[in-house]
């Protein structure tokens, strides 16, 4: 009898994708900007909306796991470092490293900062190395305190190394981009930015992580401004 409940539940919920308030969801499709004020970078700042709320659900897990709460589990480490696999890597770096630096070096001017872009992929680099070195931390958070330890250093050295590049993007790498880039240019580029972020969106990935990081705020009692 319980089976047939939770298969209730399930359907139940299902065509609504999450049973939770979806009015916080960030994951729509991209707008079609037109006029003067269309600007790529505002669809790249999109994403630093939900890179944030990932940093703040793994800086309360590290702190539930110094407080040593049952709450906080090698299972919610590994639903965090996927959700920011996707969200960080996928999401955001890829359309850098892929669409955003290739276009910018072939615009008049682009390459006035290369050593600059240079830098930025290498950061994508750091971030994703240090996000290895967490999940290989977390397997041996079964060990006791000196492992949780070695997590907690890695998973707020993670934390401090992103935002920072977080806001060399926001300060140096937008604005310039904003005052480089043509109308024409913009346009093209926000299509180009469109394509895959439509493409994920219509996978179904947005929706299934956003419902992935409902669920560790609600767990982890984490809630964003």
């Amino acid at each position: 009898m319980k089976k047939y409940f939770l298969l209730f539940v399930i359907l139940t919920c299902f065509p609504v994708v999450s049973c939770a308030n979806k009015e916080y969801r960030v994951f729509d499709s991209f707008k079609n900007y037109e006029g003067s004020d269309a600007f790529a970078t505002e669809l790249l700042r999109a994403d630093f909306l939900i890179q944030e709320r990932i940093l703040k659900i793994l800086e309360k897990a590290l702190i539930l796991l110094e407080e040593n709460d049952d709450s906080v589990t090698k299972k919610t480490f590994e639903e965090i470092i996927e959700v920011m696999s996707y969200f960080f890597d996928k999401c955001h770096f890829e359309k850098e490293n892929a669409i955003l630096f290739p276009f910018v070096k072939n615009v008049q001017g682009g390459l006035e900062k290369k050593d600059f872009l240079g830098q930025l992929l290498m950061e994508h680099i750091s971030v994703r190395d240090r996000k290895r070195m967490l999940l290989n931390a977390i397997e041996e958070i079964h060990l006791g305190k000196k492992a949780r330890k070695r997590i907690r250093k890695i998973g707020y050295g993670y934390i401090k190394f992103t935002q920072k590049h977080i806001k060399m993007e926001e300060k140096v790498l937008f604005p310039w981009l904003d005052e480089l880039l043509s109308h024409d240019d913009q346009l093209a580029l926000i299509e180009r930015l469109n394509t895959v972020e439509v493409k994920d969106i219509d996978d179904g990935l947005h929706e299934k992580y956003s419902i992935t990081i409902e669920k560790l705020e609600n767990q982890l009692t984490v809630y964003s401004e």
